[in-house]
């Protein structure tokens, strides 16, 4: 899977299925064979895979934690925020890669939980370890856990809120790119991140970091839109984030993610010379912000893209400019007749014998 959320599906299916014809209780190809499900958007097959994985051995138990990894995200993925939790407390529990990470997943699940008091008193629990288990190495602290820090200071700044946290985090892993092929999923949030516009809207005049909320929200609808195909929408939502950086306090990192989502649209949309001026200005007019590597290497991915687009373009129209003569005629004197048509992305010629 690339940093655009894309990877070759059928490439993969070909390659897995002979190793489960061979291995059909092997973990690490039922764990691939999950990961191909999950990333089609059948949650539920890849959950049944990816549980079998774990149940297959006990011996390695960190490849457990692997699958644990990817069953949170497809809890998440299908709103079921309290197994999302479980599966982040089981790695907080027993992996150390990143206890600051899973706490403050923990934390951002939770709060899709409810609104009660003794509910909203276990998120704050959760958010208020997060600086505590942060790692350094050589150091310096993983860039997530950066970002998890970053996101604590500003539940701590609005009295104890934090807007779509768990979406953010979805969004920021690449999720939505599966969400979206899926519409039973892609629905209950698209109305969780309008919800949540309506409120912040309401609220407006209350809200000191109204800007850094709204265009999180406003981000995270464009993506949707996007995933249903509505991108004049999608992109007017990019847009007012881009026309709100100034106003962005701690959020900063939205205006370049913006101006990336834009470029993504453009290269849907065939217009390949305008996704890369807006790749460059994000690359280059933007400093400092939170994730600053991960967009890069979306935007990596985003001109390799944009390089594969051309080079198909050119391949078709060539062949579209191709001429046939109707008849050829062989040294042998047999005289054939040539037909040509396209299909898919390759130019067949048929030779039928003339009697």
């Amino acid at each position: 899977m690339s940093c655009t959320g894309e990877g070759d599906i059928t490439a993969s299916e070909e390659v897995i299925q002979p190793c489960l014809q061979l291995y059909p209780q092997s973990a690490l190809f039922l764990f691939f064979h999950g990961r191909i499900e999950q990333i089609k958007g059948d949650i539920d097959k890849a959950l049944a895979l990816l549980l079998r994985s774990v149940e297959s051995q006990s011996e390695w138990r960190q490849f457990h934690h692997i699958c644990y990894w990817e069953l949170m995200w497809c809890y998440a993925y299908k709103c079921d925020w309290l197994l999302a939790m479980k599966y982040a407390e089981k790695l907080a529990t027993e992996n150390k890669w990143s206890k600051a990470t899973y706490t403050y997943l923990k934390g951002s699940f939770l709060s899709l939980c409810g609104e009660d008091e003794q509910t909203e008193s276990l998120v704050k629990d959760l958010y208020s370890q997060v600086p505590e288990l942060i790692q350094r190495f050589a150091g310096k602290s993983l860039p997530i856990e950066k970002f998890a820090l970053k996101k604590v200071k500003l539940y701590k700044a609005q009295n104890c809120q934090l807007n779509l946290a768990a979406l953010e985090m979805i969004y920021v892993w690449n999720g939505f790119s599966i969400i979206g092929k899926n519409m039973e999923l892609l629905d209950p949030i698209s109305q969780l991140i309008e919800d949540s516009i309506n409120k912040l809207i309401s609220k407006k005049d209350q809200l000191k970091y109204y800007f850094d909320n709204y265009s999180l929200a406003l981000l995270l609808k464009g993506v949707c839109l996007a995933m249903k195909g509505q991108l004049f929408q999608a992109d007017m939502c990019y847009q007012e984030i881009i026309s709100h950086a100034k106003d962005l306090k701690f959020d900063t990192y939205l205006a370049p993610w913006a101006t990336v989502e834009q470029a993504l649209l453009r290269v849907k949309m065939g217009e390949y010379a305008e996704a890369s001026d807006l790749l460059d200005c994000a690359k280059s007019n933007y400093r400092g912000y939170a994730l600053e590597s991960r967009l890069h290497f979306k935007i990596h991915a985003a001109y390799t893209s944009i390089s594969q687009s051309k080079e198909c373009c050119k391949i078709a129209e060539s062949r579209d400019n191709a001429t046939l003569s109707d008849y050829e005629h062989f040294p042998s004197g047999v005289k054939y007749r040539n037909r040509s048509f396209q299909s898919g992305k390759q130019l067949i010629l048929l030779k039928n014998k003339v009697p």
